[in-house]
């Protein structure tokens, strides 16, 4: 069976697009008109990480509500190079089906733990349903052991300082700090103590403007014992990802359990 990305149900995009829909009172013959009235399930694909079990393969599904004919709808595949192998670049539905994949194979024991954000979009815009989706956009991430280390602390510039869990993977220097900002958002990242990468640009929190986001601008290390980093950052909201400030500069501090050292 298929793997997908999402947990939307195919019946919900039948229900919305159809092989065939009123119009002006009587029923809209789909094999009067060649557009596939094609659709992706969401502007953004889930998926809770890549494990061994999925075979080293992932299958994104588009839908289309014209399934009189058999249809292709050329798409343009960016991002996961050299990690995510795509198996074509188009999506091909044969005489009555509503759905069709692209299969992206990957190898999982050599692949690293960073997240890849795949985007696929469809070439012609006249194949995408009205009331479609002609993009998506999907974050793959292999999926870590973590165990935690105990309780540390954690102080935000916006939100104060509080006692928080961290939790390391096992198969190396991979962090996460459970539910950070907002319940249900965790904060993932690798350090090595000359390396930091941080892995979750989106806090959580929710604004008017979209979700308010963190860009790492440099980090130091503040006591080895306990080993606390201070991480500078800038504060954007996501609908102005372009402006270079943001709401201003910040820090944020993660001081990591008492007796922890890095591997």
């Amino acid at each position: 069976m298929k793997k997908l990305l999402t947990y939307i149900t195919a019946a919900a995009l039948l229900i919305s697009l159809g092989s065939c829909s009123q119009e002006d009172g009587s029923l809209y013959d789909f094999t009067l008109d060649p557009s596939t009235e094609a659709t992706f399930a969401a502007e953004e694909l889930s998926f809770d990480g890549l494990t061994a079990d999925l075979g080293g393969k992932i299958s994104v599904p588009m839908y289309r509500g014209n399934t009189a004919e058999a249809a292709s709808v050329p798409v343009t595949i960016t991002g996961g190079e050299g990690t995510f192998t795509p198996s074509k670049s188009s999506f091909d539905f044969a005489a009555g089906e509503n759905v069709a994949y692209i299969d992206f194979a990957f190898d999982f024991e050599t692949m690293s733990p960073a997240p890849v954000t795949i985007s696929i979009v469809a070439n012609n815009a006249e194949d995408v349903s009205d009331n479609g989706y002609g993009a998506t956009e999907m974050v793959l991430q292999k999926q870590l052991t973590y165990s935690s280390l105990g309780i540390g602390y954690y102080e935000s510039l916006f939100g104060g300082d509080w006692e928080q869990e961290i939790q390391k993977a096992e198969e190396g220097n991979y962090f996460l700090i459970p539910s950070a900002w907002v319940s249900g958002t965790d904060f993932s990242f690798y350090f090595d103590g000359q390396t930091l990468d941080w892995y979750t640009p989106s806090t959580g929190y929710e604004t008017g403007y979209g979700p308010m986001l963190l860009n790492i601008l440099d980090w130091k290390v503040l006591s080895e014992s306990p080993l606390t980093l201070y991480i500078s950052v800038t504060y954007n909201l996501a609908g102005y990802v372009d402006d270079p400030f943001g709401l201003g500069v910040g820090y944020e501090v993660i001081e990591f359990p008492e007796g922890f050292t890095l591997e």
